[in-house]
């Protein structure tokens, strides 16, 4: 069995939940036989409209794929 996760990382809810999506889907299926796949949006280099990046628009990408990287890593 397969999971597929979408999210949007570039704040919000995708970005702020994703990590624990997936821990709680390890922990309800810890057997090998069941893979996660996320497909994660990341924050657009160069938003347009110019005002549709906040301060923390790329700072959540970065935070994210760190957190989903140490996770990976099992640390």
């Amino acid at each position: 069995m397969t999971f597929h996760v979408c999210c949007g990382l570039a704040g919000g809810t995708g970005s702020g939940t994703v990590v624990d999506v997936v821990s709680q889907l390890r922990d309800l299926y810890p057997h090998e036989g069941y893979r996660i796949i996320i497909y994660a949006f990341l924050p657009e280099e160069y938003p347009h409209p110019p005002n549709k990046a906040k301060e923390n628009y790329h700072a959540n990408g970065y935070a994210a794929l760190t957190e989903l990287n140490a996770l990976a890593a099992g640390t």
